[in-house]
């Protein structure tokens, strides 16, 4: 029965955003619908803000998630780390690109941005 509630709704919230997206994009719909601006300077310096504040959190996080992955595979990881590795067959290189690969392309893609915007 838990089951059968959670596959419920699973299956209504797919619905329901399958119904907002194509509302959305009628006309008679959509211009009743609210519209966010940022037209002042004082709210363009605050989602700048927010936007810096996030990417440095989520960078943090992503800094950390790695940093722990590397340290698993040190040769003075504790034993129940080390039986989990080799019980999961989980290969160092692997896990390290796979942790790694946010991190990086967030990166690239600050770079990218901070060079198109010409703020560099």
């Amino acid at each position: 029965m838990r089951q059968l509630t959670g596959l419920f709704i699973t299956v209504l919230l797919f619905l329901i955003t399958i119904a907002w997206l194509t509302a959305s994009y009628m006309p008679e719909f959509s211009s009743s619908l609210p519209k966010a601006s940022f037209e002042t300077l004082a709210a363009q310096s605050v989602l700048k803000g927010l936007a810096i504040g996030a990417l440095v959190l989520f960078l943090g996080i992503q800094f950390n998630l790695l940093w722990t992955a590397v340290s698993w595979f040190r040769p003075s990881s504790r034993s129940p780390v080390m039986e989990a590795l080799t019980e999961f067959d989980i290969r160092r290189s692997w896990e390290l690109l796979w942790t790694a690969l946010p991190l990086v392309t967030t990166l690239v893609l600050l770079l990218w941005l901070l060079i198109g915007s010409g703020i560099t």
